[in-house]
């Protein structure tokens, strides 16, 4: 299972699916060279297995340059139901 606090991005605790970049490393450039950069499929990819683990309403948070696993995060962030009101009927 990736480790998600392991790097100082949570992106590289996944393989690259468009370079040939290792968890822990940063993705290359078309030339192949590292840079600081993350393909979006490796990115769309550590979302993936990130939800898989850890479950729909988990959340990564950043505090004081260290990651951080809200297991609430999402539902936090989600719209509560509003209550429907009461209709009355009049003779």
């Amino acid at each position: 299972m990736p480790d998600f606090l392991a790097f100082p991005n949570p992106v590289l605790a996944v393989p690259c699916p468009i370079c040939p970049s290792q968890a822990g490393s940063w993705c290359k450039d078309h030339r192949w060279a590292e840079g600081r950069g993350l393909h979006q499929a490796r990115r769309a990819l550590a979302d993936e297995k990130f939800l898989d683990q850890y479950g729909p309403d988990a959340t990564l948070v950043c505090i004081d340059d260290t990651w951080c696993i809200d297991p609430l995060g999402r539902a936090h962030i989600r719209p509560e139901t509003m209550p429907q009101p009461l209709l009355s009927q009049h003779n």
